[in-house]
């Protein structure tokens, strides 16, 4: 079983963030096929009408480190 990953983490203003968020969930709703953009690479995926969403939140705190908050959202399913 062959896997491939791509990703790319940006610095972005929370309104930028939004905006790709909300461009993600425009694609669910509307669109037959969703874009993600990772870097100079665009993959295209298809996803059913059911999909699985995870949220997983963290926060990190250190005497010698600035506090740290993590939000990951994870959508996953299997290809019709």
């Amino acid at each position: 079983m062959a896997t491939d990953e791509i990703s790319n983490e940006d610095e972005v203003s929370r309104g930028e963030a939004a905006d790709r968020l909300e461009a993600v969930a425009q694609a669910l709703r509307t669109d037959d096929e969703i874009d993600f953009k990772a870097g100079n690479k665009t993959v295209t995926f298809s996803p059913p009408d059911s999909i699985s969403y995870k949220v997983a939140v963290r926060e990190e705190s250190s005497i010698l480190r600035s506090r740290r908050e993590t939000a990951e959202v994870t959508l996953s399913w299997r290809p019709e």
